[in-house]
């Protein structure tokens, strides 16, 4: 196939009567919906930015209270948050530097010394 037969428009209609018609049933279902604002906000798209807006102060509620939890600096909470649940890659994530092999053997036989 070539570009010429690629971008071919010789199969659109472009008469008169199909633009008008297209015209007049734009126009006529433009007309037949007058949305009160308690229409719209009953709407999904109404929820969904309704939604944006909790999930927005949500986020600004977590940041302004991180401060609440004591020293613990922003990455230091991420850290935890995102931490593995298992104790080997809990040890492994949390800590400053890398723990010892002894260390990461009693975290994977259960045992804390």
């Amino acid at each position: 196939m070539t570009d010429t037969q690629l971008f071919d428009t010789g199969d659109v209609r472009d008469e008169a009567q199909h633009w008008d018609a297209f015209a007049a049933r734009v126009t006529a279902e433009a007309m037949k919906r007058p949305v009160s604002v308690l229409q719209w906000l009953a709407g999904p798209r109404a929820a969904a930015v309704a939604m944006a807006f909790v999930i927005a102060a949500l986020a600004i509620v977590f940041l302004a209270t991180g401060d609440a939890q004591g020293d613990m600096s922003v990455r230091e909470q991420w850290t935890r948050l995102l931490a593995p649940s298992d104790p080997v890659g809990r040890t492994i994530a949390t800590g400053d530097r890398p723990p010892s092999v002894s260390r990461l053997f009693d975290d994977a036989r259960g045992s804390n010394r």
